[in-house]
């Protein structure tokens, strides 16, 4: 039972790696919308009005 506890833990832990080391690349987003994806700062450049900004 001990190990079904552990479990999320090593999952957020190694999403969190992700913050350190950008994951895999993919082309899914230019696959499904047909350009490539933005960046996050792009996006929150983009929609800033939307929050406030």
């Amino acid at each position: 039972m001990h190990h079904l506890r552990q479990r999320p833990r090593r999952r957020t832990g190694s999403l969190a790696d992700y913050a350190l080391r950008p994951g895999p690349a993919t082309d899914t987003v230019r696959e499904l919308l047909g350009r490539p994806a933005r960046s996050f700062a792009a996006w929150a450049r983009e929609n800033a009005p939307a929050f406030g900004g």
